[in-house]
């Protein structure tokens, strides 16, 4: 089994190297990769790197649906190309929205599942921010995923909740 998965961990890295070269435009940001068959948490992808969802924050581990959300994006698009837009970086990681090249978006496709809080400091009042806090509302309405939770406390809370227990 491990040779079977270091072969897969290597001929997806040849696909990636492959579709960045031949995808990425020099004055763009966004190019083609392939999914890992892995994830940190819900919006921690393997993209032979680490890269952080734009816009949505996943429930973290140890809290409800944590593994579900890291599941869900594990297997959105493993092994399928998908197209990567960078938007940034935070805590050293690249801040990317992820698409497969049919159009099926992750933080989309997570918010909608109830598997995703739209992150209110990221999200932006355009087109897309609109579509992001209309499934999250269609989400908490059909109470899917952390929805279904009395009180779901979102990631964020969380962590300052952990912080201030550890002080």
């Amino acid at each position: 089994m491990k040779k079977f998965r270091n072969a897969l961990v290597a001929s997806l890295a040849l696909t990636f190297i492959l579709a960045v070269h031949v995808a990425a435009e020099p004055s763009s940001p966004a190019f083609s990769a392939t999914m890992l068959p892995e994830a940190h948490d819900g919006d921690t992808p393997k993209l032979i790197f680490s890269a952080r969802l734009w816009r949505v924050d996943c429930p973290e581990i140890g809290q409800p649906y944590a593994e579900e959300a890291r599941d869900f994006t594990v297997t959105w698009a493993w092994g399928k190309p998908v197209r990567v837009e960078q938007h940034g970086v935070s805590y050293g990681r690249p801040v990317v929205s992820l698409s497969t090249l049919t159009g099926g978006d992750l933080a989309l496709a997570l918010v909608r599942a109830g598997l995703a809080w739209v992150e209110p400091r990221y999200n932006r009042r355009d087109e897309y921010g609109a579509a992001l806090l209309a499934a999250q509302a269609e989400a908490k309405a059909a109470r899917r995923g952390l929805w279904a939770e009395d009180k779901p406390v979102a990631p964020w809370e969380w962590r300052k909740s952990r912080k201030a227990a550890e002080k």
